[in-house]
C-alpha cells in the first residue's frame, strides 16, 4: 500500500505541477467516500468534504480565467458547467488512470462515475489547501490534466 502511494504521490505531482508538502492531504483525497484516517487525521466522509473545497477551487479559477480574457458572463458559466460537470471529471480522470489509485472500502467496489468525479474535485481541493489557497496551482492542475485548454499566466483585464 506504501509503494502505491508513492507512486500515485509521483505521477499526481507531476501531472497536477504541485509537490505535496503535507501528504496527508493527499492521501484524504484518494480515499473514497467512507470513514478514514491517516496517523491523527481523521476524515469521517472520506474525500467528500475535500471535493467541496476543490469544486469551489477549481470553479472560481475558471471564473476568474476567463474573466481575465473577456469573456462574457455567459461564455464563463457555460465554460464551467461543460468543464467540470461530473461526466468531464469521470472520463479525465479515468484517461489519467487515476481509478488504480483510489482507495475504495468495499473489496467488490467499483470506481463509479461519481467516485471518479469526487476524486478528482478531492484532488484539487488538496492541492488548493496544500498550497495555501493559490489559485494559480489549481490552474496547473487543471492544465496538466486538460481541463484548462489554453492557460496563461493571469492578468488583468487591462493587460491586453
Amino acid at each position: 500500500m506504501a509503494n502505491r502511494f508513492r507512486e500515485a504521490k509521483t505521477e499526481l505531482e507531476i501531472i497536477l505541477g504541485h509537490n505535496f508538502v503535507n501528504e496527508d492531504i493527499l492521501r484524504e483525497a484518494l480515499w473514497a467516500a467512507g470513514p478514514g484516517s491517516v496517523g491523527h487525521r481523521l476524515f469521517p466522509e472520506g474525500n467528500k468534504r475535500l471535493a467541496l473545497v476543490g469544486d469551489a477551487a477549481l470553479k472560481i479559477a475558471l471564473v476568474h480565467h476567463s474573466y481575465t480574457k473577456g469573456r462574457s458572463r455567459g461564455e464563463a458559466d457555460q465554460t464551467t458547467q461543460s468543464a467540470l460537470c461530473n461526466t468531464k471529471l469521470n472520463s479525465v480522470g479515468r484517461a489519467n488512470d487515476l481509478g488504480q489509485y483510489i482507495v475504495l472500502h468495499n473489496i467488490n467496489s467499483t470506481v463509479t462515475k461519481n467516485v471518479m468525479a469526487t476524486t478528482m474535485e478531492a484532488l484539487f481541493g488538496a492541492v488548493f489547501e496544500d498550497s495555501g489557497m493559490d489559485l494559480e496551482a489549481v490552474r496547473r492542475g487543471m492544465v496538466g490534466f486538460g481541463l484548462l485548454e489554453l492557460w496563461e499566466p493571469s492578468s488583468s483585464v487591462g493587460d491586453k
